[in-house]
Order: structure tokens, then C-alpha cells, then sequence
């Protein structure tokens, strides 16, 4: 599964399966005012279900699955949209897939997602990332666990899961 994120009229899709089911470093920009993709600067690793989200001119990759979707990993990456450049940036605190990931106030928010190795398990973390202090806190987490949700930022934010429409975030998180 490739995860994808826009800023400034583009479309940033980043890793997911290419040829046999391989995790890929992918990393396609789609120019909507073009119609038109183009080729990035690949992730520093390849891997699915990771967390993206877009703020400031930076797209964050968080986590996802590695070896074919039996190990989450706690990378953490942000792409410098202008300069083209990757970098990476605090891990994770816990290793985890299939996160939602949105940037709410300047800092980027890691919601739910799916944690484990042998028995992987769908969980209810909620951590913090502070770009300024490129440190993470957790935070309250989700009333009940999920993965594979997402995030849209509109006037009040609202998270969707593929199953169930779940809880508004308060502006101030």
C-alpha cells in the first residue's frame, strides 16, 4: 500500500509494492495543474503502509511495514519539498504500520496504526512529533484501537477509518 499526501498542487505518493510484492522506496509527485507525474527523490527505505502528511513546505514518512508486510519499523523521515532532499528525523518510540499521520498546529500527530511482528495487532497510540525539537510525545490515545485509519485537515478535522467514521479532534491538539 503506497500512502500519499499534496502540497501546493502536487501529489506526493511514497512507497508501497511495485514488482513481486517488494516494498519499494518509491516516491512519485503527481502535478495536478500538468496533469502530469514525475519521478522524486526516492525514500531512504522502502517500505508500505507508511504515515505521510505535509506542512511547511516538508513531507513527513513515518514508519510502515518492511519484509512484506511482517515488521513494522520506527523510521522517520521529512523531504524537503524545495530543496528535493531527504532526511531522517527521531524515530518512532514504538515501531508501527498503516498509522494515520496528520500535521495539526505546526507539529505532526500518529494516530492508531498496527504494531507486532508474529501476531501483529491493530493498537490506540497516539504520539507527537515536534519538528522544531525533532523530539515525539505521546498523547491521549485513541478510545479504541485501529489501523489503516486517515486524516483529512479541513476547518475541524475529522479522522475516517475504512470501517467507521471515529472521533473529531479538538483544535487545540
Amino acid at each position: 500500500m503506497a500512502s500519499a499526501a499534496a502540497w501546493n498542487g502536487r501529489m506526493h505518493v511514497v512507497g508501497g509494492y511495485g514488482n513481486l510484492r517488494v516494498d519499494r522506496n518509491y516516491h512519485h509527485v503527481y502535478d495536478a495543474a500538468k496533469n502530469a507525474w514525475s519521478e522524486a527523490a526516492p525514500l531512504p527505505r522502502g517500505a508500505s503502509h507508511i504515515g505521510v502528511a505535509a506542512a511547511n513546505g516538508m513531507l513527513y514518512a513515518i514508519g510502515g511495514f518492511v519484509e512484506q508486510n511482517r515488521l513494522p519499523h520506527d523510521d522517520a523521515f521529512v523531504f524537503d519539498i524545495n530543496k528535493g532532499e531527504w532526511r531522517a528525523i527521531a524515530p518512532l518510540p514504538r515501531a508501527r504500520a498503516a498509522a494515520c499521520v496528520i500535521a495539526l498546529n505546526g507539529k505532526i500527530h500518529v494516530i492508531a496504526g498496527a504494531g507486532g511482528r508474529d501476531i501483529r495487532k491493530s493498537i490506540d497510540w497516539h504520539e507527537v512529533y515536534d519538528p522544531a525539537a525533532d523530539k515525539w510525545e505521546m498523547r491521549a490515545p485513541l478510545p479504541d484501537a485501529r489501523d489503516h485509519a486517515s486524516a483529512e485537515d479541513r476547518k475541524s478535522t475529522r479522522l475516517n477509518s475504512s470501517h467507521t467514521d471515529i472521533s473529531r479532534m479538538p483544535s487545540s491538539a
